[in-house]
């Protein structure tokens, strides 16, 4: 195979498959309160796994650059439960295969069960260097990350046959992970196989919340099982370290298939979390469904993917199987609330969107596409200030295909 450094290769050729907005594409001066980012990075999946990175540019849109370097590990997808198919889109059933932690991109391998971590160059963020040999993880099929900027921790959730939680820390002078702790495994055994039959029954994502101070990790139920009740649990940060047992787990009232999430700015310990089933509702610090309430969204076929907005002060929450952007409503003491929907097929022919990200005046999504549809892969920008779309780039020259999964940023 050849070396990582070799194929870290700038692929001048996207371009041609942008498309941009005439009509919205320039925005005027900007207001937001929060930078752009330089790039955009989400992994291919497959069996080979490569992270895409896509150049912005200064106005916040794609430039048509873009480069794919190959992770050194191995994709894979779960199997669909509903086909005993792998699973596309939402080869993962998650949210966050891809993090940013400073100059670090740190990812997931499902199919090597092993995570990967590149530095980014700060002249060019399309120019990734690999930090270290991918690091092994001792739960299998990881298919989410999350780090911690002021604790300097980097954690994953696993979700086959060995399914929970690991940690480890990074070095703040080299910048090398150390190795994985022992898995926290679940209380409630998911007993899954390897790869893993879902979406139901399976690890959704690992975040931290606004404070650094505690990780979540959200777990999807079964509707079809009785009793099998999704659930979220809360692991305090203490000195540095990831307690080795949740302070709480909860499966709240009304809720069944939890899946991504986002932490809400303010430092109060609140989330809001997506439930396939309905919508979104925000958790509180003492993990009880704020206000009492859900955020129900009208024609939603599976609500998965969430990110706030500290622009908006709002949630932006996608569909795998819609072609929107929801936007709900996180603050005040009344809880989880739609405010309203941006519709992208005007603009844009999306089967559905997962890993969204947003800062400054955009949201960026991914859209794995679907070649039964005659939809492919293909990224769609958003504007805050207008809520618009404002570009929609086809991604499949770049080597991505229906496997594709997470959305990070770079600054």
């Amino acid at each position: 195979m050849p070396s990582l450094a070799s194929l870290a290769v700038a692929l001048l050729g996207l371009l041609p498959a942008i498309t941009a907005l005439p009509s919205n594409a320039h925005l005027g001066p900007r207001q937001s309160r929060l930078r752009n980012a330089r790039a955009i990075y989400f992994l291919t999946n497959n069996e080979d796994n490569a992270v895409i990175a896509a150049e912005l540019g200064p106005d916040g849109l794609l430039t048509g650059r873009a480069s794919s370097s190959l992770t050194g590990g191995l994709g894979g997808s779960g199997i669909d439960a509903a086909t005993n198919l792998p699973a596309a889109p939402d080869s993962l059933f998650s949210q966050s295969a891809i993090t940013v932690l400073g100059n670090l991109l740190l990812l997931v391998n499902p199919g090597s069960n092993t995570l990967t971590s590149f530095t980014i160059s700060p002249t060019s963020p399309l120019s990734l260097t690999p930090l270290q040999t991918p690091l092994a993880l001792p739960g299998s099929f990881p298919v989410t990350v999350a780090a911690s900027r002021r604790h300097g921790l980097v954690c994953v959730g696993t979700t086959g046959s060995l399914a929970g939680v690991t940690c480890t820390r990074v070095d703040p002078a080299t910048r090398l992970l150390s190795r994985f702790d022992t898995l926290r495994a679940f209380a409630s055994p998911l007993n899954q196989t390897d790869p893993p039959r879902g979406p139901a029954n399976t690890v959704s994502q690992v975040l931290f919340d606004d404070a650094e101070d505690r990780l979540l990790v959200t777990v999807k139920g079964d509707p079809g099982v009785e009793g099998r009740n999704g659930f979220v649990a809360a692991y305090e940060v203490v000195g540095g370290v990831v307690a080795r047992e949740p302070v709480w787990t909860t499966s709240p009232e009304g809720t069944k298939v939890l899946f991504g999430a986002a932490a809400v700015p303010g430092g109060a310990g609140e989330v809001v979390v997506t439930d396939a089933s309905f919508g979104a509702v925000v958790i509180g610090r003492d993990g009880g469904v704020k206000g009492g309430v859900r955020a129900e969204v009208d024609g939603q076929v599976a609500t998965c993917w969430a990110a706030v907005s500290r622009v908006s002060g709002t949630a932006w929450v996608t569909d795998v199987g819609r072609n929107r952007l929801v936007e709900v409503g996180v603050a005040g003491e009344d809880g989880a609330k739609v405010l309203g929907v941006i519709d992208l097929s005007g603009g844009s022919n999306n089967t559905g969107l997962v890993d969204l990200a947003t800062t400054g005046d955009f949201v960026y999504m991914l859209s794995p596409g679907d070649d039964k549809a005659g939809s492919g892969p293909a990224v769609s920008v958003v504007s805050i200030k207008t809520r618009e779309l404002v570009q929609h780039v086809e991604v499949a020259a770049v080597g991505a295909d229906g496997s594709a999964m997470g959305m990070a940023l770079a600054f």
